[in-house]
């Protein structure tokens, strides 16, 4: 919902041709960036396998947990281009992973893998999804796989006959309670199919499954007997489960097969982790004749070199002109680079036209070759030839990255955490991600000022052994970062390392053996030393605890001796002009002294004992930023600053104490995450979307005035559609946001933007107002209009001849009228700003909403009025649609802070003479003015009274009219009346005086 303070300044679209919102995102940053998650690809865990369905989107399993951002867990359906395919849903879906999918010629989907549930439903090991993605509850496997043992039952490969009938294998010891050692075939329905019958199966694990065109069904895996007859590895059965005694693999296999392709002509390609077939030398990938015998034609006895104790080569794929696809763990073939993927002949030889760069940086798990000749791969992987693609990609004939397949977009997995404004505008970034713009950037990356990424900042293999956590920039360009890494790009350095202006490690930054904890601050001094600090207890070998300094060259200084330093982590540093440094983070004590969360440091490390924050921060302080008049603003999750209700922010004072006059008013479940400082002296501050100052929401980022009242004039409307965890200040009235979002307003961003933050002239103000007719004597008003469902959603004042403004056509959501109690909606009115001069000119004017306890709020049913117009003089007016108006009786000094204007008490003076009515201690608008032309009257020409009798049909004075919304209901009780109790005429005549029915009230505004 949007509020007025968001139409208003739509207007400047009219009016102020180059300006823009602030609060509104900056579209010519990064434009080719459309976020939603673009380029995220599969996150979390590998595809493990990929199925192409007849209209070309591809069904993929695994176990990753979202896709492109979305929660698919373990199972998802891309569309051809890549990009989520959201008419197919699993979520909450699979309860463990999913190894194995296959479709079915009508559109259902079979699962198997690691799992007990789907969708909170027992299914143990194996389902069928309706082509929504729904539980198939057709299919019912009954109490499904067991082991017999106490470990898990798995699914490993699925493969369907042509009748139907649906193979199963893996690693498993009983279906539904009938014994069936690690393969089994089902019948359409879930339940086993008891013709089939492996008698005791296979001495290990099957990893693979072919159906033949004959029907009879090619089984692979890692075991050395099938049923109690000897096979190495490969075997294949007839229909019935028995092994065909035709199919002929001497010594079979010496190791494991994890994947079976049948051409055409009935030859046969087999993958795994293998070194011989009956003996003969064949690495990893060999080629069999339709009866079982090795193909001499292919020959693989120089193949890939292993990599690990996995199956080496997990997917095979042939291509139209007989070449074949190979991919899974292995990294070279025949001693030279090759990694995960190759293509070979026919006969076995690596093809060197195949060119894929770098290639994936993980294993290839499957790969299905498309009708147009390229081919989709799946993995583990996050990265091909240095381009993010995260566990699904498409590979070009010749072997290059096609780059239209769900292309990465600003950044990709995972989130951005901070963000650095270089002096020449480049900007460095920082988070878990692990993708800029498509191409592989991890944890750490460079922009331009338009937001391309700066390519020739090239951080190679970043941070390797743990996070990145810290960052800091030097005046020359360099960047010293901290986090609970022990190698940065391959070079030792535990904790903290320089990188040069191209990415590089900083050689002439050595700082020896480092930090023996995480780092979690770093800081650069003008000097160009360097603060540090954390989790650590010794620097170099020397003892520091969670506090260090060293110097420009890396070497620990000395000179700098915090004592027996914090004895919690330290979280964050600020310099001081002076050359002090204040610290804040989880701590409790300072060198022994009780110190909650923050404190001050001399420039030698000593604590500052002139800082006292008294009982400090009661949680954890994240950040702090010094203000020119030695104050500092801190930030974390502390509810209470030095015994007083503070929530994530505060404002302290030189000497430690709070600020009583900085108090900013977040709801009970938000609190900031980062927060920056204009060189106005504004605050903007950025934490989640549920995010609400003082009752306005703020969706992810907000702007306050320096005393910490909300500013309205920025005004982020939708704002982000997650949380946003970082924010700085851009030189050109613009600020730069980052975090886990997908989206800022309607337009796609992921996980960075760049958002107007200039200002415009305005000011605010609250009136506050009771109309008579519905007043109760009780300090509120009654909300009849409202609980009868009969005030409009759009302003009526523009449809009875009101002319506004820069105003008008105002409209509020159905929701805002749901509000009870004192804050619920009595009636719109329309406020007005008048010269102070010339007071019958109205310079600006706007429909409000106006409460029960007589506030006067915005459309939002919360904020203050906004209108832009300059800081200065206005006089005020409130009027109604069947009352008289008022007006203040000197002009107000309107900011753009929130200027109270109460007409309640009578302590406000009004213009004119006896605007108000009193009833009782309180003043009220005079009620009576039925047709709106200001004045009150009971006879004569155009008066009131008669407008009453019109409105109930003009003939029997005793009718009622029920159920309306008009201007004769003066009493605005949803019903008019002429005689009676609670009739309208009596109140017409007792705002004229009651006695004299020729008497006239004249509405006193100029």
């Amino acid at each position: 919902m949007r509020s007025s303070i968001s139409t208003i300044f739509l207007l400047l679209t009219a009016t102020l041709i180059h300006a823009q919102q602030p609060g509104e995102l900056d579209l010519s940053f990064n434009p080719t960036d459309q976020g939603l998650g673009l380029g995220d690809g599969a996150w979390g865990g590998p595809v493990e396998e990929v199925v192409r369905q007849p209209d070309g989107k591809f069904l993929l399993c695994g176990w990753f947990g979202k896709y492109n951002g979305a929660l698919t867990n373990k199972v998802a359906r891309v569309n051809v281009d890549g990009t989520l395919d959201n008419t197919f849903s699993s979520w909450p879906g699979a309860s463990g992973t999913v190894n194995a999918i296959a479709l079915q010629p009508d559109g259902k989907v079979l699962i198997g893998g690691i799992f007990t549930t789907y969708n909170g439903i027992s299914r143990r090991s194996i389902a069928r999804l309706d082509p929504d993605g729904s539980l198939d509850p057709t299919f019912d496997p009954g109490t499904g796989l067991s082991t017999g043992t106490s470990g898990s039952p798995d699914v490993e490969v699925i493969s369907l006959q042509p009748d139907g009938r649906i193979v199963i294998a893996g690693y498993f010891a009983s279906y539904n309670g009938v014994a069936r050692n690690n393969i089994a075939r089902l019948n359409t329905d879930g339940s086993i199919d008891m013709s089939f019958d492996p008698g005791t199966g296979p001495s290990g694990n099957v990893k693979a499954v072919q159906v033949s065109a004959s029907g009879k069904i090619l089984v692979g895996g890692e075991f050395t007997s099938f049923n109690g007859s000897a096979h190495g590895s490969l075997v294949r059965l007839e229909v019935d489960g028995s092994i065909d005694p035709s199919f002929i693999t001497g010594s079979g296999f010496q190791g494991q097969v994890a994947c079976i392709v049948e051409r055409s002509d009935g030859t046969l390609y087999i993958g795994g982790r293998f070194s011989t077939f009956d003996n003969i030398p064949r690495k990893y990938t060999a080629r069999l004749l339709a009866n079982g015998s090795l193909d001499p034609t292919y020959d693989s006895s120089i193949g890939p070199d292993p990599s690990s104790n996995l199956y080496n080569v997990r997917s095979i794929a042939e291509q139209a002109d007989g070449k074949v696809l190979v991919g899974g763990h292995f990294t070279t073939f025949n001693g030279d680079t090759q990694p995960h993927i190759m293509r070979l002949s026919a006969s076995g030889e690596l093809d060197p036209t195949y060119m894929i760069g770098t290639g994936p940086d993980g294993p290839i798990f499957g790969i299905l070759v498309l009708p147009s000749g390229k081919a989709l791969v799946c993995g583990g992987f996050s990265a091909y030839d240095e381009h993010s693609a995260f566990g699904l990609t498409v590979v070009n004939v010749d072997g290059s990255l096609d780059s239209s397949f769900n292309p990465g977009m600003g950044f990709n997995n995972d989130v951005v955490v901070q963000i650095l404004v270089q002096a020449d505008q480049r900007i460095m970034v920082r988070g878990s991600f692990q993708g800029s713009n498509g191409v592989t950037r991890r944890g750490i990356a460079r922009l331009l000022p338009d937001g391309e990424l700066d390519t020739t900042f090239d951080p190679g293999l970043s941070a390797s052994g743990g996070t990145l956590n810290g960052m800091a920039l030097q005046p020359d360009g360099k960047v010293v970062v901290g986090g609970a890494f022990t190698q940065f790009n391959g070079v030792p350095r535990n904790r903290i390392a320089r990188l040069n202006a191209d990415g590089s490690v900083d050689a002439g930054f050595d700082p020896g053996s480092g930090l023996d904890n995480w780092v979690f601050a770093v800081a650069v001094q003008p000097d160009g030393k360097v603060l540090v600090g954390g989790n650590f207890t010794t620097a170099n070998g020397v003892a520091r605890n969670r506090i260090a300094r060293f110097n420009a060259n890396g070497s620990l200084d000395n000179s700098f001796d915090p004592g027996s330093g914090a004895d919690l982590a330290v979280r964050s540093f600020t310099v001081l002009d002076d050359g002090r440094i204040l610290i804040t983070g989880q701590f409790t004590t300072i060198d022994g002294v009780p110190r909650n969360r923050i404190a001050r440091l001399l420039s030698d490390g000593s604590l500052d004992a002139t800082f006292d924050p008294g009982t400090g921060a009661d949680g954890v302080v994240q950040r702090s930023i010094a203000l020119p008049n030695g104050k500092a603003l801190i930030q974390g999750g502390f509810f209470n600053y030095d015994g007083e209700p503070r929530q994530g922010l505060a404002r302290v004072n030189e000497d430690g104490s709070l600020d009583l006059d900085f108090n900013v008013g977040f709801s009970t479940s938000t609190s900031p995450q980062d927060l920056a400082v204009r060189s106005d002296g504004r605050i903007l501050v950025v934490g989640a979307v549920t995010m609400a100052i003082d009752g306005t929401p703020r969706r992810g980022v907000a702007r306050l005035f320096p005393d910490g009242e909300l500013d309205l004039s920025f005004d982020p409307g939708e704002g982000s559609d997650n949380s946003i965890g970082t924010v700085a200040v851009v030189n050109d009235d613009r600020i730069l946001v980052g975090g886990f979002f997908f989206q800022y307003g309607a337009t796609g961003r992921n996980r960075i933007a760049r958002i107007h933050d200039g200002t415009v002239p305005f000011v605010s103000v609250r009136p506050r107002v009771f109309l008579d007719g519905p007043f109760n004597g009780t300090s509120l008003m009654n909300d009849d209009l409202r609980a009868q469902q009969l005030i409009p959603l759009t302003e009526p004042y523009t449809s009875i001849g009101y002319v506004h403004t820069d105003g008008g056509d105002e409209t509020i959501s159905a929701s805002v009228l749901s509000t009870a109690g004192a804050n619920a909606c009595v009636d719109w009115v329309v406020v007005e700003l008048r010269d102070p001069i010339q007071p019958t000119t109205v310079l600006a004017s706007q429909s409000a909403l106006l409460q029960r306890d007589g506030d006067v709020v915005a459309t939002d049913g919360l904020s203050p009025l906004l209108f832009l117009l300059a800081e200065g003089q206005y006089q005020v007016a409130v009027r109604h649609r069947n009352h008289l108006g008022a007006m203040t009786a000197t002009p107000l000094n309107l900011t753009g802070q929130p200027t109270d204007m109460d007409l309640t008490t009578g302590a406000l003076g009004t213009w004119g003479n006896d605007a108000t009515k009193v009833v009782g201690s309180n003043r009220t608008l005079w009620a009576g003015d039925a047709n709106f032309d200001g004045q009150v009257k009971y006879v004569g020409q155009d008066n009131d009274r008669d407008e009453v009798l019109i409105g109930i049909g003009g003939i029997d004075p005793t009718n009622v009219v029920s159920d309306v919304y008009l201007g004769t209901d003066v009493n605005m009780d949803g019903q008019v009346k002429y005689i009676g109790s609670e009739n309208d005429r009596d109140v017409i005549l007792q705002t004229i005086g009651g006695v004299v029915p020729t008497a006239v009230r004249l509405e006193q505004l100029p």
